[in-house]
């Protein structure tokens, strides 16, 4: 990991290295990952936090990351991507192979290509963004790992703004078991899926 991600991640909850079998089975089935992002896991296999004290990041470990893009059905909604993290609530970032070194972001609720939206044009540079993320308050250094209350868990929209929940309801909001939301999530974009399927019709 470069000098310039090791400073970015400072401060943030980290995970040892990832082990040469865990990133190798990611190798196996994603070969196109951007060596950047693998050199970052083969230092800090996952982490979580508030980048720079300002935006947060959920990057998930090689086993996770396995685990997860199963857990999403990536292979269902988008074949030629990678989810390697959230922001712990409604947003995933990931990688899509047909332009492997770009971060891209989609809403978790709506897992399909319309929603891809470009975020840099690599991995060091998307960390660099968060880091430098303006619209977010600054958090005391010393206070950018994980809080307790989003530990294990997301802060999940329980009527997604894609389908017509309200951005700024806080009632919307629920804290669900990081576990249980896939199958949530999965759900949300069958059903989107389904309704932009019956207004094309």
């Amino acid at each position: 990991m470069g000098s310039d991600l090791t400073d970015l991640l400072e401060g943030v909850e980290r995970g040892s290295g990832a082990s040469q079998a865990d990133l190798a089975r990611l190798q196996a089935n994603w070969p196109w990952l951007p060596t950047d992002y693998l050199a970052c896991l083969s230092t800090a296999d996952g982490c979580e936090g508030y980048i720079g004290g300002r935006a947060y990041l959920r990057l998930w470990s090689a086993e996770e990351a396995l685990r997860f893009n199963r857990a999403y059905k990536l292979a269902e909604f988008l074949p030629s991507s990678f989810l390697f993290g959230t922001d712990a609530s409604v947003m995933g970032y990931c990688f899509d192979q047909r332009h492997s070194a770009r971060v891209l972001s989609v809403e978790l609720a709506a897992l399909d290509d319309e929603y891809l939206t470009p975020v840099a044009e690599t991995f060091p540079a998307f960390v660099r963004c968060l880091a430098d993320d303006a619209s977010e308050p600054e958090v005391p250094r010393g206070q950018w790992g994980p809080p307790s209350h989003l530990r294990g868990h997301v802060l999940h929209e329980k009527h997604p703004v894609v389908m017509g929940g309200a951005v700024d309801d806080a009632s919307n909001r629920v804290l669900v078991p990081v576990e249980q939301h896939p199958e949530m999530m999965v759900f949300w974009s069958r059903t989107l899926r389904s309704v932009r399927a019956r207004a094309r019709s």
